[in-house]
């Protein structure tokens, strides 16, 4: 989804946010950077910003289900720690942006419907201003500013009064706040298979098909190694086909029909019975 500044009659792209489907969150700052762009970099124990390369890739953060954030191009830092997004139970603040006025930023020109009607934040003036990105419990409220909710934790663009002391009037500015842990607590199979499973379900799902017709079944645990598995299907003229075993936490297979692979979101009519044998 893009976020977007309404000022006056204008539009501008903020943020476009992307809801990953094991359960992370890519944000980024919707914006063409001309280059050659003028980077700047100050660590937390400096007071002197530094010139610095512009960085090769997208500047983007990824916010991951185990708690893992990269900064990717917008903070000179190493990946940060907090909890895992399918566990967040307090405030967890990733990033500051200021910006330096929201007529720098880019002119939305595309379509409005009534999804994008959503996602519009009004600013009365083209003064410089500064928000920090906060992911919290859903039904969170102490923070001030837009929230954004999702099925596990809801997403704050709130504004902020800390000075990020630019460097000069026109820098925009991202700073990467104090993590709240030294190390992941979390375990990126884990952490995938809780966001897929969602509060208290320990079953086995099977979602899809994609468009190649390929499902994905998650197991009810990691298993220590890729299970063996045996799928008893309801029609013997069928056949089970399995694409990908290398997992300790899923698999991918197909079925296939008289003619063609079967495509059906419902498979409860056509798999009699599953078996995995492994250690876990």
């Amino acid at each position: 989804m893009k976020l977007l500044i309404q000022h006056l009659t204008k539009l501008y792209r903020l943020l476009d946010i992307q809801h990953q489907k094991d359960g992370s969150i890519y944000i980024s700052l919707d914006r063409h950077v001309q280059e050659p762009t003028s980077r700047l970099v100050k660590k937390a124990n400096e007071t002197v910003y530094t010139p610095a390369p512009a960085p090769k890739s997208s500047r983007k953060l990824s916010y991951h289900t185990t708690g893992r954030v990269n900064y990717h191009g917008l903070v000179s830092s190493p990946p940060s720690y907090f909890e895992p997004l399918v566990d967040i139970t307090v405030a967890n603040t990733v990033l500051a942006i200021s910006i330096p006025s929201c007529t720098l930023l880019d002119i939305y020109e595309g379509g409005m419907d009534s999804e994008t009607a959503n996602y519009i934040i009004p600013i009365n003036h083209e003064n410089r201003f500064t928000f920090a990105v906060t992911f919290t419990p859903t039904g969170f409220s102490e923070l001030g500013g837009v929230r954004f909710d999702f099925r596990d934790f809801s997403l704050w663009l709130h504004p902020i009064l800390h000075d990020l002391s630019p460097p000069t009037p026109l820098h925009f500015v991202y700073a990467a706040p104090q993590q709240l842990f030294t190390s992941q607590r979390i375990g990126k199979n884990e952490a995938e298979l809780a966001y897929v499973q969602g509060h208290g379900n320990s079953e086995i799902i099977i979602d899809g098909p994609n468009q190649s017709g390929h499902y994905t079944m998650y197991f009810a645990v990691v298993m220590r190694v890729a299970p063996n598995v045996r799928v008893e299907l309801t029609n013997p003229n069928h056949r089970f086909e399995l694409r990908d075993n290398t997992k300790p936490h899923r698999l991918t297979f197909s079925i296939r029909g008289k003619s063609d692979l079967i495509r059906e979101t419902n498979l409860r009519p056509f798999i009699q019975s599953i078996e995995l044998d492994a250690e876990f």
